[in-house]
Parts: C-alpha cells; sequence; structure tokens
C-alpha cells in the first residue's frame, strides 16, 4: 500500500538515527514536509520531497485589539529569562501595559519557568499573571487578548499570526524557522544569546507602538 508522510518536520540526526530514519524513508511512496530545510535533509537520503506550509497556516483572522504583552517562554536558561524580564519591564513601565505569562503546553518545565518569571517581574517592579489554559479554545481566547506575543513555542506563534497578532519569536528551531519563512516574518527573531535588553525593548516598540 502507498504510504504518505504529510506535514513533517525532520532533523537532525545522529549517526544511528539517520541510518534508521533513511532505510525508513526509502518505503514511503510520497513525502511532504513543511520547511525547507527538512526538505534538504530528506534529498541527501537520495529521497524525492516536496514542501507545502502547515495546514494551521491556512486562515488568518482579523486584527486583535488586546491590550496584554503576552509571553510563552516555555523554558528558557537564567540569562534568557533575565534578558526578556529586564525588556519587557522597560517597555511595561514606559507604557503601562499590562503582562500575561501564558502556557502552551503542560510540561512541568514550561510551568516553572513562568513562576519564576512572575517573580523575576515582581522583583522588577512590573505586575504580571500567570495563565495555564484548560483547552484549547482558552488558548486561543487567551492569546487574542494580547497586543503583542513573545514566544518560543511555535503553537503561540501560529495562533497569534492567524489572529493578526505581531508576534517575536525567540526560537531559531527548524520547524519555528519554517513557520517565519513561510509567513514572511523572519524580521521577528530575536537571538536572546546575542541580545541586550535594550534590543528586545525596541523590537517590542517596533511592533506595538
Amino acid at each position: 500500500k502507498p504510504i504518505l508522510l504529510i506535514g513533517q518536520t525532520f532533523g537532525d540526526f545522529d549517526q544511528v538515527n539517520e541510518s534508521i530514519f533513511k532505510a525508513a524513508l526509502k518505503k514511503v511512496t510520497c513525502i511532504i514536509v513543511r520547511d525547507e530545510n527538512s526538505r534538504a535533509d530528506v534529498l541527501k537520503f537520495g529521497c524525492s520531497c516536496s514542501v507545502a506550509p502547515d495546514l494551521a497556516l491556512s486562515k488568518i483572522g482579523q486584527k486583535s485589539a488586546g491590550n496584554y504583552l503576552t509571553l510563552i517562554p516555555a523554558q528558557q536558561d537564567m540569562r534568557s529569562m533575565s534578558l526578556l524580564v529586564q525588556g519587557i519591564s522597560s517597555y511595561s513601565r514606559s507604557k503601562n501595559i499590562k503582562i500575561k505569562l501564558l502556557a502552551t503546553r503542560l510540561y512541568q518545565r514550561d510551568v516553572d519557568t513562568l513562576y519564576l518569571m512572575k517573580n523575576m517581574l515582581d522583583q522588577n517592579g512590573c505586575t504580571s499573571e500567570v495563565v495555564i489554559p484548560e483547552s484549547y479554545d482558552n488558548l486561543c481566547r487567551e492569546i487574542k487578548e494580547s497586543s503583542l506575543v513573545i514566544s518560543k513555542n511555535l503553537h503561540g506563534l501560529i495562533i497569534a499570526w492567524r489572529d493578526g497578532i505581531p508576534v517575536i519569536s525567540i526560537n531559531n528551531e527548524k520547524k519555528v524557522t519554517g513557520f517565519l519563512v513561510q509567513s514572511n516574518l523572519l524580521y521577528s527573531y530575536l537571538d536572546l544569546r546575542k541580545s541586550a535588553k535594550a534590543d528586545l525593548s525596541a523590537m517590542i516598540a517596533s511592533l506595538i507602538d
């Protein structure tokens, strides 16, 4: 029977998994991935492959008029958390905008990061709220209240983009970069490893003001 692979992100592979993956792909009739980097990896194995945008990108809503600066940090190291807190605090204090710390998945480390960052924001004199949605619909409603979404998580970026909300990506994983390319948002990526709080504050201002 024909075997189809649709909407995947592949790679990177270690030596052992690469050989297993290559053997498995040889049995597949049609391969469609969602980003050019994954396609390049598949082509290296001598397999045919096409690129099609993620189905989640098929619908764009009306621009939201929210009043929250929403952060979806997922898991971060201390330096990145500090930079995010300082950059967001600087902008929030100058514009009196509310801050929402949002989870898009229930990984314990993601939730722990939210509460740690709330404590850090409190210490910087900024009030924030932690929101852990009970459902996908609830998550969408929370994001729709935003003026801007800063996210490491792909789901947060896609949902915000579909609602016409400006985004800042703090993740350059293959699947996220593929989304940014397909939605013409490469300008919205910020590399926390090479940035200062002023860079983040300026980027927030350029997207909201």
